[in-house]
């Protein structure tokens, strides 16, 4: 049920704007959830699809590799051995990262928060060897909320001017219906004779157009037979009236006259 304005249903062109409105958010949301999941999407895979070959790259060298100064700072990195001990670990991992944080070896894990950074966590193995590294998401998380927020003041005038035009789309949708009421206000007990026009209607109008010339050719047909009928009863009458006046007349004159006694 349709609310109310004043006490009264709003028109059908501000129902035909809402819902056009309603569409266009529906619409926009959806297009910016398939941004969103499509961008994130690539990017997890082209980070996943890179860790894996850059882990094998550490595992093949990783006496020289672990050794070069701030290689692990970008992104976190802590290395296992097959029994268990800690061959090597980042001072960052040590603080912020726990071991069972981390997926199994060949997952991945959501996005996780530490020293006020977001990271996505994963873990491969190579001969035994764990490999669990941090990659840094903020950056990327940043770059993505500003595409956000620049299609957020992109999507609200959006939205205001398709409001404005679907309310000008529905008043000129509806302009063949006003002038089919027009037509019908002129239809009087004098204009039976007046039929609505159906020329540049759309389908739909041109039959309700079509019923209600229908009707007023029964109405009109109508009133012909009823105002024959009056015609015929009154030519019926006509004589028996007639006739009834003169004998009353000739009564009246043949009375007797009043005793003069």
């Amino acid at each position: 049920m349709f609310w109310k304005i004043g006490g009264r249903p709003p028109s059908l062109a501000v129902r035909l704007t809402v819902w056009y409105a309603a569409a266009v958010i529906v619409l926009l949301a959806t297009a910016v959830a398939a941004v969103h999941l499509s961008v994130t999407w690539q990017s997890d895979q082209d980070e996943a699809g890179a860790v894996g070959p850059y882990l094998a790259k550490v595992h093949a060298s990783r006496e020289l590799f672990l050794k070069i100064p701030g290689v692990d700072e970008e992104s976190p990195l802590r290395v296992i051995e097959p029994d268990g001990r800690i061959f090597h670990e980042s001072p960052l991992f040590a603080r912020e990262f726990p071991e069972a944080s981390f997926p199994p070896a060949g997952g991945r894990a959501e996005s996780f928060t530490a020293n006020g950074q977001r990271y996505i966590l994963y873990t491969r193995e190579f001969d035994g060897w764990r490999y669990q590294i941090g990659c840094p998401r903020t950056g990327e998380w940043a770059i993505i909320g500003l595409v956000y927020r620049n299609m957020a003041i992109a999507v609200v005038p959006t939205l205001a001017a398709a409001v404005l035009s679907g309310f000008l789309i529905a008043q000129a949708g509806l302009r063949p219906l006003r002038r089919v009421a027009a037509e019908v206000r002129a239809v009087s007990a004098d204009s039976l004779h007046h039929r609505v026009g159906i020329g540049g209607v759309p389908h739909e109008l041109a039959d309700v157009a079509d019923s209600f010339n229908a009707t007023l050719d029964r109405l009109s047909a109508a009133v012909i037979r009823l105002d024959q009928f009056a015609a015929d009863v009154a030519h019926e009458l006509r004589t028996p009236v007639h006739n009834l006046r003169t004998a009353a007349e000739l009564a009246l004159r043949s009375a007797p006259g009043p005793d003069p006694r």
